[in-house]
């Protein structure tokens, strides 16, 4: 399944949220699971403001399970059904500071296929047909909910996340058609990160596009 495993700090501008006690315990290391409390630090610094363009990504062949199907030019994947408690993942063929996807189908809607996450992972932390770490953005369904403290978009078919990732400040973000989740991982490490899907889901498909 997707972890987390960065840092221990992120940020909302509206809440202070402690860290959990699995959290303190485990200080830097990995966690269990990307949704996680997160830690007031907005006075770290202000969110990048440059313009970050999207051109030319594409879905790794090599970089994806085998139980996933792309097509369109390796713009867009589809997931296929797997066993319980198997996890569906690709990544990009290439490294950017920013992508976005659009949804265009989230598959039968049931609790064995309810779990998306979209965001970037190092190069050695992919798996593709496992535990693959990084920072991630839970896609939700409009019946499904989270915490307050959860990185977290409700979106439907047409819906267009973006993902960003700034070096300079150390901080990951996300919109949902271009407004911001309200949640950001900061002082995340300065190291290359690939675009990623990992997904239980059956019939999920998403397709990388380009600023227009």
């Amino acid at each position: 399944m997707a972890k987390s495993n960065d840092s221990t700090n992120s940020s909302t501008n509206s809440a202070s949220l402690n860290e959990s006690t699995t959290e303190k315990a485990k200080e830097n290391k990995e966690t269990s699971h990307p949704k996680r409390p997160h830690e007031d630090s907005t006075a770290k610094g202000e969110r990048c403001t440059k313009k970050l363009r999207v051109q030319g990504l594409r879905w790794s062949f090599s970089k994806c399970s085998a139980t996933m199907v792309l097509s369109n030019s390796n713009q867009t994947m589809v997931s296929k059904k797997i066993l319980p408690d198997a996890w569906n993942c690709v990544r990009t063929t290439e490294s950017s500071p920013v992508f976005k996807i659009r949804v265009d189908a989230q598959g039968p809607e049931s609790e064995d296929n309810s779990d998306v996450w979209v965001g970037f992972c190092k190069a050695d932390a992919f798996d593709p047909n496992g535990d693959t770490r990084g920072r991630f953005c839970q896609l939700l369904r409009p019946t499904q909910s989270c915490g307050i403290d959860d990185i977290a978009a409700s979106v439907t078919v047409g819906d267009v996340i973006t993902c960003y990732y700034d070096r300079e400040s150390c901080r990951i973000w996300f919109k949902k058609n271009d407004v911001d989740v309200g949640l950001s991982y900061d002082e995340v490490d300065d190291a290359e990160r690939f675009p990623v899907v990992v997904t239980n889901c059956d019939g999920l498909s998403l397709t990388l596009i380009d600023d227009e």
